[in-house]
């Protein structure tokens, strides 16, 4: 089994996609200053279909949200992620 078929195993097929676009994006990169001359992962098939989100929280909804976090720990927080637009693990997952 390969690395994006164990990630879209435990992950799901949206999380095993990243890597490749990531990797794309480096090997976009080296192309454009001479580093290779080929993007491998152009043979990578896409394995979640592309979908765009029809729904975002209204203002009102995000104010109820603020007011409900609270100044606790957990509270800041989820404020952090309303601010920064990011997600639990892109946050959680930060070294100074």
């Amino acid at each position: 089994m390969g690395v994006l078929d164990g990630i879209a195993s435990e992950q799901g097929e949206v999380a095993a996609d990243r890597p490749r676009t990531a990797l794309s994006g480096l090997c976009g990169w080296a192309i454009e200053r001479g580093y290779c001359d080929a993007n491998p992962t152009l043979s990578i098939r896409l394995r979640a279909p592309k979908r765009v989100r029809d729904r975002v929280l209204t203002e009102s909804e995000l104010v109820e949200i603020w007011q409900a976090a609270g100044d606790s720990e957990y509270g800041t927080i989820v404020k952090l992620l309303m601010l920064t637009g990011q997600r639990r693990l892109e946050i959680g997952d930060l070294g100074w």
